[in-house]
């Protein structure tokens, strides 16, 4: 039966607000994170669509002004199902600490996320990042965290954040057709700017209150309705 499904080579990337305020939502990723592949699978299939292969990554951040180096931290891609342990492992180590007061350091987050080593495949594909925050953020700083993909330049703006992303006359360095941005954040800079941006959907959470509204049962929904 599966094989009559319309099937994706499906990469994820998790950007999460690791601050102190962060720590119901980031019970509910641990929860989400045991048997996630699952559950996006059955998801799918409800829909008629299938997934070829999945990988996901996490990307955490606090504030890099506060805590440098440490601030931002990512995990590699684990395929799914088979490094499902490994996954949930990573996620499960996440702490929601830290941060001192907003702004924190997002844009250099979804620039980490941006830069993902995703893949290219003849399959029907799908690049996915997922954000999570309830502050502003500072300008993207310049400052490239230590062992970043060998020194590649850290984006210095927003521009080169926008750049990054791309847009459809000019691509950036995830592919046009496959790319999604989801992101939970209030209404404030940058992420009203980032809404203009193509292939972006925004929730408004509300400010200083850990996105406590959001639950992942309605983000896989989301995910499912993104593929």
């Amino acid at each position: 039966m599966d094989n009559a499904l319309s099937k994706y080579t499906v990469d994820i990337v998790f950007v999460i607000d690791a601050t102190g305020s962060m720590g119901d939502l980031i019970d509910e990723v641990k929860q989400m994170a045991v048997g996630f592949d699952t559950n996006l699978a059955n998801g799918l299939r409800a829909e008629k669509k299938g997934v070829e292969s999945l990988r996901a990554r996490v990307v955490t951040f606090r504030d890099i002004f506060e805590e440098g180096n440490d601030a931002i931290r990512w995990s590699q891609f684990f395929n799914l199902p088979e490094q499902s342990g490994e996954f949930a492992e990573y996620v499960d180590a996440v702490e929601a600490m830290g941060g001192g007061d907003e702004p924190e350091s997002a844009l250099d987050a979804l620039w980490v996320a941006i830069r993902s080593p995703w893949r290219k495949t003849r399959f029907k594909s799908r690049q996915i990042i997922v954000l999570f925050t309830d502050a502003s953020s500072h300008p993207a700083s310049g400052k490239s965290p230590r062992n970043f993909q060998d020194g590649v330049p850290f984006a210095a703006s927003i521009h080169d954040v926008q750049s990054g992303w791309g847009t459809a006359a000019r691509p950036g360095s995830m592919d046009d057709r496959a790319k999604r941005l989801l992101v939970f954040a209030p209404d404030v800079d940058p992420w009203t700017e980032i809404d203009k941006w193509d292939n972006v959907t925004r929730f408004a959470s509300e400010a200083g209150k850990g996105c406590t509204e959001i639950h992942m049962k309605e983000i896989i929904a989301l995910l499912v309705g993104t593929v």
